[in-house]
């Protein structure tokens, strides 16, 4: 069994600034290219369902971080 520390660490976003003078941020897509659907639709890998990958690229920040959590939740329910 995974330690939560150690899922944290995996799925936590990764946050690098846009520029030197900026503020702002881009949290990375926790796609780890280990990509396969189980019957659910949910990736092995990452643990985003197809719908979240699919909106991924142009969602919000706030709803990437709402996935993420649900990411965490999958793994955590699937790993015990």
């Amino acid at each position: 069994m995974m330690a939560v520390s150690a899922i944290l660490q995996i799925l936590t976003p990764q946050i690098r600034p846009i520029g030197m003078l900026t503020t702002s941020s881009v949290i990375l897509s926790p796609c780890i290219k280990s990509c396969n659907l189980d019957a659910n639709d949910v990736c092995s890998g990452c643990h985003r369902t197809l719908e979240e990958i699919k909106c991924w690229s142009q969602a919000e920040e706030a709803v990437k971080m709402e996935i993420i959590q649900r990411c965490l939740r999958r793994q955590l329910a699937r790993d015990g």
